[in-house]
């Protein structure tokens, strides 16, 4: 697909602010009220200077396509959020963003929890074909482990 995934600054927050209120993204959120501009300035610019936080954003051509998250949980784990944009999504981009996004990520030897609402099917096929493992479900949300120790090689 000759995409990049390349680190996030701060002159992403305008698209960053724009994929974090859509419709569709707040809806398969877990906190679905939209966003307010300066809380979300306020969020980046805490998350790019966090040494817990890493974030990404994919890039094709000139294009900003979508951005993955990963946060270092108190487990020592990376929790991992990420969005396309609504006119890249049913693409393989979903896919795509997160194989790079362990690529960049492995390097730090620390497993990836991903969680996921049920009715975000899509989300749920793309972490199940990654080779994540579904550890915990319930009526609200699945829970998928990625096992960085074991899985060296590239997915």
């Amino acid at each position: 697909m000759n995409a990049e995934l390349i680190d996030c600054n701060i002159s992403h927050a305008e698209q960053l602010y724009n994929w974090a209120n859509d419709l569709d993204v707040r809806k398969n959120a877990f906190y679905s009220n939209p966003i307010k501009w300066a809380d979300h300035v306020k969020w980046l610019e805490k998350k790019l200077a966090s040494q817990s936080t890493k974030l990404y954003v994919l890039k094709k051509n000139t294009d900003l396509i979508g951005q993955i998250r990963f946060d270092l949980n108190k487990h020592n784990n990376w929790l991992i959020d990420y969005s396309i944009d609504k006119n890249f999504r049913a693409q393989g981009f979903g896919k795509l963003i997160i194989q790079l996004g362990i690529e960049k990520i492995k390097a730090y030897s620390y497993d990836i929890i991903a969680e996921v609402k049920v009715d975000n099917i899509a989300s749920i096929q793309v972490f199940s074909a990654l080779g994540f493992r579904q550890i915990f479900k319930n009526n609200d949300y699945v829970t998928f482990e990625f096992k960085i120790d074991q899985n060296e090689s590239s997915i």
